[in-house]
Parts: C-alpha cells; sequence; structure tokens
C-alpha cells in the first residue's frame, strides 16, 4: 500500500550546503516536492531561519500563512517549500528582494536585489505583472554565464565554444574574467547577461561597495594582496584578520606577487631585535637568499644566525627563491653546513686552548697574582664607570651584538661581518660600560672581532682571485 513520499530527514543526512549544525538537533525540514530536488533546493524554512535570522524556531517561520512571502512572484505558504537556483523571493513587509545563486564553494549565496532585478526569471526576462517577456538571451558565444554544476560550480565567464557529441554529454568551453579558461557540461550553464554584461548583479559588487571602489572601472576583480585570493563574497569579510590588504584590479589586469617588505621597513633595528615575529623571520631569509643569490661568495661574511637560518629552510622554498634546481641548492646547503661546522670546530680549538692556558697558570703558581691585579684593576673600572658614564648612552651596538659578546665563548666566530666591523670600530671605554668589563678585556675582544674581519675580508679576495 503506498504511504506517500517520506516525511522526516535527518541533520547529518541533510546536504551539506544547507550549513546545518549536526549537534544542535536530529532532524532537518525535509523539502516539499517541487521544482527542484532535495540535492539542489533550499527550503524556505533554512532560508528564513538559518541565513536570515528572521525567525528563531521552525514554528515561528509559519508566519509565512500570512501569505506576504512570494517566490517568482507567486504567495508561497508552505515553510518548507524547495526554493533553487535563481528563484527570487520576496518579503512584501520589508521591501527586501533575494536572489539565489551559488557561490564559488558551491553553497546558496543569499544576495540581495533591487525591485528591478526581480522581475528576472531564468534567462527570459518577465513582466511578472502582466506574464509578458520582454526580453531573453540566446544560449550563444560571446554571452555571460554561471556553472551550476560540476567542479567549477559558481564560476563565471564568458561562452566560447560548445562541443557537440552525439550519444554523449556536449560540452561547452568558458572563459573567466582573469583569462583562465575551462570546460563543463552544457547541463552545467545557465546564461546570465549578454556579451560582458550580466542582467543581475554579482556578489563581487558588493566588495566594491564596501571598500568604496570606482564601479566605472568594471570588470572589477578583489584579491588579496597576499596570495591573489579572488574575494567573491561576504563570507571573506567574516573571516579574515584585522588590517587585511587587498588589491583591486581593473578589467584585463593581472595579480602578481610582489615582494616587498609588507610596509615594515620603517622599522628600527633596535625594535625588530625586541619583537621579531614569524613573519619577520620569513622576510629575512628571503633578504639573506637574495644578497647570497648576487654574490655567492658572502657566505664567509654571513653570521651563524643567518647560515643556521638558509639550512634550515625547505630545500623547494629556497631553490624558489634562488631560481636555482633542488640539487644545487641541497649542495649548497651542504656547503653552508660545512662552513657552520668549521667555525664550531674553531670555537671549541679555543676553548681547548683557553683550558690549557689556565692548567699552565695554576701550575705556576701565577693565579695569586692574577688575584692581585684584579684588584686593582677593579679601582681603575670603577674610575670608568664614574668617569665615562655620559658615554654609554652613544653607543651603536644592537641589545643582539651585546649579548652575543657577553654569552658566547668565541663571541667573534657567532658575528657577521658587518657586526664585526661594528664592534672594532666602538669606542673601547664605552664598550666597556655598556657590557660591565674592564678596558683590558674589552680592547682584547676589539682586537679579536678586529683580526677575525681581516681574515674573512682575505679569504673573499681569495675567491675573486
Amino acid at each position: 500500500m503506498a504511504c506517500g513520499p517520506k516525511k522526516h530527514l535527518k541533520r547529518v543526512a541533510s546536504p551539506k550546503h544547507w550549513m546545518l549544525d549536526k549537534l544542535t538537533g536530529v532532524f532537518a525540514p525535509r523539502p516539499s516536492t517541487g521544482p527542484h530536488n532535495l540535492r539542489e533546493c533550499l527550503p524556505l524554512v533554512i532560508f528564513l531561519r538559518n541565513r536570515l535570522k528572521y525567525a528563531l524556531t521552525g514554528d515561528e517561520v509559519k508566519i509565512c500563512m500570512q501569505r506576504f512571502v512570494k517566490i517568482d512572484g507567486k504567495v508561497c505558504t508552505d515553510i518548507t517549500y524547495p526554493a533553487g537556483f535563481m528563484d527570487v523571493i520576496s518579503i512584501d513587509r520589508t521591501g527586501e528582494n533575494f536572489h539565489l545563486i551559488y557561490d564559488t564553494k558551491g553553497r546558496f549565496a543569499v544576495h540581495r536585489i533591487t525591485p528591478e532585478e526581480a522581475q528576472v526569471n531564468d534567462t527570459i526576462q518577465i513582466d511578472l505583472e502582466t506574464g509578458k517577456i520582454t526580453d531573453f538571451i540566446r544560449f550563444d558565444t560571446g554571452n555571460l554565464c554561471m556553472v551550476t554544476g560540476g567542479a567549477n560550480l559558481g564560476r563565471i565567464g564568458v561562452i566560447t565554444n560548445r562541443e557537440r557529441h552525439p550519444g554523449s554529454f556536449d560540452a561547452v568551453h568558458v572563459k573567466d574574467a582573469n583569462g583562465n579558461s575551462f570546460a563543463t557540461r552544457l547541463s552545467n550553464i545557465f546564461v546570465i547577461g549578454k556579451g560582458n554584461k550580466p542582467w543581475i548583479s554579482l556578489p563581487r559588487g558588493k566588495a566594491c561597495d564596501i571598500l568604496a571602489i570606482d564601479k566605472s572601472l568594471a570588470p572589477v576583480t578583489l584579491v588579496l594582496a597576499e596570495d591573489g585570493t579572488i574575494v567573491d563574497d561576504d563570507d571573506y569579510f567574516l573571516c579574515l584578520p584585522a588590517n587585511t590588504k587587498f588589491v583591486a584590479l581593473a578589467g584585463n589586469e593581472k595579480w602578481a606577487y610582489n615582494n616587498s617588505d609588507g610596509g615594515t621597513a620603517w622599522i628600527t633595528q633596535e625594535s625588530f631585535d625586541r619583537d621579531e615575529t614569524d613573519s619577520g623571520a620569513g622576510l629575512k631569509w628571503k633578504n639573506v637568499a637574495r644578497q647570497l643569490k648576487e654574490d655567492l661568495s658572502s657566505i664567509i661574511l654571513l653570521s651563524e644566525e643567518d647560515l643556521q637560518m638558509l639550512i634550515d629552510v625547505p630545500c623547494s622554498e629556497l631553490a624558489q627563491e634562488l631560481s636555482q634546481s633542488r640539487v644545487a641548492v641541497q649542495g649548497l646547503q651542504n656547503t653552508l653546513q660545512q662552513v657552520l661546522d668549521q667555525r664550531e670546530e674553531a670555537r671549541q680549538s679555543k676553548q681547548l686552548l683557553e683550558l690549557y692556558l689556565r692548567a699552565l697558570e695554576k701550575e705556576g703558581s701565577i693565579l695569586l697574582k692574577q688575584q692581585e691585579s684584579k684588584a686593582g684593576l677593579g679601582d681603575e673600572r670603577d674610575a670608568v664607570d664614574t668617569g665615562i658614564g655620559e658615554s654609554s648612552s652613544e653607543i651603536a651596538l644592537t641589545s643582539q651584538i651585546l649579548n652575543a659578546l657577553k654569552e658566547k665563548p668565541a663571541p667573534e666566530l657567532s658575528l657577521s661581518s658587518k657586526d664585526l666591523e661594528l664592534v672594532a670600530k666602538e669606542d673601547p671605554k664605552a664598550l666597556a660600560v655598556a657590557l660591565n668589563w674592564d678596558i683590558k678585556k674589552t680592547e682584547a675582544v676589539q682586537q679579536t672581532c678586529n683580526q677575525e674581519l681581516s681574515l674573512r675580508l682575505q679569504q673573499e679576495e681569495k675567491v675573486f682571485q
């Protein structure tokens, strides 16, 4: 015995483009029989309750029984009516009109339209009061269309070619505003405008209104300045972080990667040392790689931090930045690791030598004399602290360099050539105050840095010979 269509629908089985939360209930409204099937429709109750937020429960949506909601110009009192693609939903009491069209994610986008646009239905323009056709669009090459199914769902472009395949599916070739061409089935094409001018307004126009972009430059494509992602829906503005940068492309303009500093060139080196962010670190390795691309011999002049930074970068990203093959970049990273290992070996050798000298001092009973000399130097350091306190404020070294001088056992091996030059040229008295050292120790460190700098410059000259 026939019992008619099913009356219930579990939320788990509901279409994903309804965007229903699976944890807030068990059942979902099952669409009534109508012009659109279950997988290609949006029930009126979901449109009013979940999308427009005009009701809190399904019972409140039953106010539609007062006959003030119209779909395609006809009064609709069924709250489960299956509205679908290009349907016009009108609410008389508020004077609002909506088009149901797809976004690039395959979901129904709630797109507000003017009362004049609400007269458009399908690809035929009809006067709903008289029922007469006022205009129509032929399915022909050169007309604007929207894809309503398949992998390219939601894309908009101009029809360029149609391929007929008797006994199979006809294919249509479409070219979008960015010059990208794709093909889809004929059944997935819906013509929306003559030539490049659409009969309906598209969601991308909202971005022009929000960002005050001149619409006379149409077609205007709004993209993210970071990666070129096209912004064609209000949903993007809800999830983007603050201070997101956009780029408006007019006409046939295309987005291109701009390797700039992101507006951070004004940051001083000292503030960069204090507040180093992940994005700044990513930009720093690219600057070092660019320096290495211009002059390969600059490996000798790099600091240990820069060397380790380039070693840690993925091989594919470094190869793209240097415009080299992955094999060549892998060999370069191995060379950088060898330079880093050589500096570490030199540091360890120096530490062993220092330990050996200390052992000789203990055996020769030199330790007592050294303590007495230190007592004498303590008074001299106090005199330095009181006499040249004003010069400490004039030191030009960053906190990063000062920390390396204090903490590293062989600081000259950890600093870059530029940093070594700054240390060598610094006033010994001011540097002694900044490091809280005595003058002799400070001068010894400066002399060691100067020797290391000379050695690196000699190695660089040998490379060019």
